[in-house]
Parts: structure tokens; sequence; C-alpha cells
């Protein structure tokens, strides 16, 4: 049985970092995506809302990342490339991202399998101790792929660790997925 966020939650280190901080030193694609999801936070997204825009941009970055998503549930450190190593900063805010939209019904249901993908990925790089590893080290935009397969990891960074406790958080209610069998939808073919 995996661990349930609230006990990581517990075992976490405190966080000792100022949060306007810890936004410049976050991944930019996983900027975005918690950008959005802030953004879009809270409130209803209704058809006459120009919130309704930053939504729909929203999704379509959410099927794109969820294509990248690697086999133990976490992104890579370049998104297309997995042969990459696996990163939990921008996993975990792609997380919370996803989940958030899913609980605030700006995505799909579906989506919360993503979520739920991610965060057993994100098990993995949490010690029984609640040290956070495979954190990349701040990264600018940089002219090659070498150096971004060269960035070095750190355990226990605030930098890591506030985006995973912020997906741990967005977790704890998290909705479970559930699949709806084929026969219950041959019905629905026309």
């Amino acid at each position: 049985n995996a661990p349930q966020p609230t006990i990581l939650l517990r075992r976490c280190k405190p966080l000792l970092i100022p949060i306007h901080e810890l936004r410049q030193k976050m991944p930019p694609e996983s900027r975005i995506t918690n950008a959005c999801t802030v953004k879009l936070s809270g409130k209803p997204v209704s058809a006459e809302s120009p919130r309704v825009k930053v939504a729909a941009v929203t999704t379509r970055e959410m099927v794109g990342v969820a294509r990248y998503q690697g086999k133990n549930g976490l992104w890579h450190q370049l998104l297309d490339k997995e042969d990459s190593y696996e990163e939990i900063t921008g996993s975990s805010m792609f997380v919370f991202g996803i989940a958030k939209g899913v609980k605030e019904g700006w995505l799909h249901p579906d989506f919360i399998y993503v979520a739920w993908q991610g965060f057993k990925g994100m098990l993995s790089k949490i010690s029984e101790n609640g040290d956070v590893t495979a954190i990349c080290v701040g990264t600018g935009i940089m002219p090659s792929t070498v150096f971004y397969y060269n960035r070095p990891t750190q355990e226990n960074d605030p930098m890591g660790e506030g985006p995973v406790l912020r997906a741990l958080v967005e977790m704890i209610d998290a909705p479970e997925y559930t699949e709806i069998s084929a026969n219950d939808q041959y019905d629905k073919i026309k």
C-alpha cells in the first residue's frame, strides 16, 4: 500500500525559502502550468468569462504534457527525451496542475489518472525520512540539450520541496481514477 499524501507531508522537511525566490527557480514549462492553474483556481470557468481562454490553453498544455509522462509516472528533465533523468520538481508541478484542474472541473475527470501516476512516481523520489531527491538545480535557458543532460540533481533543496509539498496537498482529496469498461460504452457508439 502506498503512503497517503498526509503521511508524506508530515515526513517532509520544513520549507525555508521565501515563495518569491522559489517561483524564480521553477522550470519555465512548470511555471506556465502553475500560473495558469493559480489563475483558474477557485472560480468557475463560464463560457462568457475571459478565463475560458486560459482554461482552453491549459487543457491543451495538459494533453501535451500527459503524452510525455514516463513509465514510472514522472516526467524527464527534457520532456521529450526519455534518456534524460526523471525529475521531481517539474513533475510535481504537473501533478498539482492536473489534480487541481480535475477537481475544479476545467480538466476532464480522466486526467486524474495522470496525476495519480505522477504521485506514485513522486513517492519513488521521497525517502522514508522525507528527503526529496532528484531535484534539478536551478537552470536557465541554454542553446544546447547537452547542458540539460548534464545538470546535476540535489536533495532537499527548497526549489523542489515546495512544489512537492504543493502537489501532495492537492492530492489529499483528489478523486480516485475509475476506469469505465468498454462493455459499458458500446451503446454510445453510433
